[in-house]
């Protein structure tokens, strides 16, 4: 018999496969302890390492025009599984290429996916790519939308590390808000044209990140 384990990020999802004879190395509650979904931010870190997703998004003037953002992202602690497939869900990406790994024994990159195949101990993943996720409000706002970030194994969430970086250095963006607002467990440090974002959690969580413009430039100008 096979089972699948679910991780969902940024819209990515992996799908891990393992036989009952294959080593799953994950430590899962039981049953009675099993979080359905609800967001649960946590204090304290697990002694055994913890799925950790590191993602840096650059915006810039571009940005503002054509909703486009660099995203550079690191997988670090994933299963030790056999084969695993991350597949990238984005409704808009291009130029999705990988960066580096550790402790994998091959990587097949697809145009939405990357197939990993002898996921190691301490296994790490980085990948790059153009996504667009920076969406125009009716109030001239802007936002930066990701998720759900989730990892999910049958019908329980299990805890989930995300550090969020993002840059809008030569941009006329200023930081509003967030959703979530601040609180224990997230706590956005905002920078003067940075903000970062370091949580760990259980359950689904969304981002969004509402900037506003200093200026306001013409799209055309004689």
């Amino acid at each position: 018999m096979r089972f699948i384990a679910s991780i969902t990020c940024l819209s990515f999802s992996f799908l891990l496969f393992a036989d009952n004879n294959d080593e799953f190395d994950q430590d899962f509650s039981s049953a009675e302890n099993v979080n359905e979904g609800q967001l649960v931010f946590l204090t304290s870190h697990s002694t055994k390492p913890v799925l950790h997703s590191k993602n840096i998004f650059t915006l810039t003037q571009n940005s503002i025009d054509t909703g486009w953002v660099r995203l550079e992202q690191c997988y670090i602690h994933l299963d030790k599984v056999p084969d695993t497939e991350i597949v990238f869900r984005y409704k808009q990406m291009k130029s999705l290429k990988l960066v580096n790994s550790k402790n994998i024994a091959n990587i097949t990159m697809t145009k939405h996916s990357a197939i990993l195949k002898q996921v190691g101990d301490q296994a790490k993943i980085c990948i790059s790519a153009q996504v667009r996720n920076f969406y125009q409000n009716p109030d001239k706002t802007f936002s930066l939308v990701n998720g759900p970030y989730h990892r999910r194994f049958l019908d329980g969430y299990y805890p989930y590390h995300l550090s969020l970086t993002v840059n809008y250095k030569n941009t006329d963006l200023h930081l509003i808000r967030t959703t979530p607002a601040s609180q224990t467990g997230f706590e956005p440090i905002a920078g003067t044209h940075s903000v970062h974002i370091d949580t760990l959690f259980e359950g689904k969580l969304d981002t969004e990140l509402i900037f506003e413009q200093i200026s306001i430039h013409p799209l055309n100008s004689d």
